[in-house]
């Protein structure tokens, strides 16, 4: 934290500085790393700390290396767009939420260019994120407490509901022989 003090805390003034590109590319590489191995240990410790804004910072600075990477091919525009394009990918895939990510990112711009050229971000980055590990972070913290939401909110609705509180002895019994017409007889 000495020495990469950018990398500590909630990062909303080194996100403003990233966009203003205030920062060469070896610093972005390095504010990477250092962001994402602090919030790693932070977790890990156990301590204060969230993942939602490290995630922001975390696809800032990503974003910004990689724009600055291919500024001189692909010019300026497509430079200043990568960091909003890696902060809506890096959070959506963290917390799971990709339409979210759009509007966030709909909403800081005020630009629907900006939103669609984020939500084609958001949508690789689920889609890698998918594949490789299969969940969000949130996913595996509910995980972790017994709570799996991988078959859909239906499911837990299930999962929770006393079987004692749906069994009916209210039915109508039908001989195997009747016909439709004693059949709807019965159930009216």
């Amino acid at each position: 934290g000495i020495f990469v003090p950018e990398a500590l805390g909630l990062g909303t003034g080194v996100i403003a500085q990233i966009f203003d590109d205030h920062f060469t590319i070896g610093f972005l590489i390095i504010l990477f790393f250092a962001k994402l191995t602090f919030t790693a240990i932070c977790i890990g410790l156990g301590l204060f700390g969230g993942v939602f804004s490290p995630a922001l910072l975390v696809g800032a600075s990503a974003g910004a290396f990689l724009g600055k990477s291919v500024e001189g091919v692909l010019g300026q525009s497509v430079a200043a767009v990568m960091p909003i394009c890696g902060m809506a990918a890096v959070a959506s895939a963290v917390i799971g939420a990709p339409i979210a990510g759009v509007i966030i990112i709909l909403e800081l711009t005020m630009n629907y260019e900006f939103a669609l050229v984020a939500m084609i971000s958001v949508v690789m980055a689920m889609l890698f994120s998918n594949i490789f590990f299969g969940h969000s972070y949130f996913d595996v913290q509910l995980q972790d407490r017994g709570i799996d939401i991988s078959q859909g909110r239906g499911h837990l609705e299930m999962m929770e509901l006393d079987i004692t509180s749906v069994i009916s002895k209210e039915y109508v019994k039908l001989n195997r022989n009747a016909t439709v017409a004693e059949a709807i007889t019965k159930l009216l």
